[in-house]
């Protein structure tokens, strides 16, 4: 790795460690106990994930939206539009709760939610 990379990675711990959300303390939580997986390996790991994706990113990948707009169209049209209708369709035909149904057509709808389905 070079040291670009290293500098880089340790800034996006640091600030994922300093924007982590910071509860009142005269507030009682639900909860009283807090999984740290959840809370920090898994946002931090995602984090890393999307930043490493980015830093790959050249002029070049930018430019290949004007040049073939029709496949950046399809593939937008695919991730807002039919994505969430297909979620919608498996979920209802499931016999999912309506929360469930609604929230299966907006999950792959996000960009990041996408990544695991």
């Amino acid at each position: 790795m070079t040291r670009f990379s290293i500098v880089a990675i340790a800034a996006l711990v640091l600030l994922s460690a300093m924007a982590m959300p910071v509860q009142a303390q005269e507030e009682e939580s639900v909860e009283s106990e807090s999984n740290v997986i959840v809370d920090v390996v898994l946002p931090v790991s995602l984090a890393f994930i999307m930043f490493s994706l980015g830093i790959g990113l050249t002029i070049e990948d930018f430019a290949l939206i004007f040049r073939e707009p029709k496949a950046f169209g399809v593939g937008i049209l695919n991730q807002m539009v039919v994505l969430p209708l297909m979620g919608f369709a498996v979920a209802t035909g499931a016999g999912l709760r309506e929360s469930w149904q609604w929230g299966s057509s907006y999950w792959p709808a996000v960009q990041e939610g996408s990544l695991p389905t």
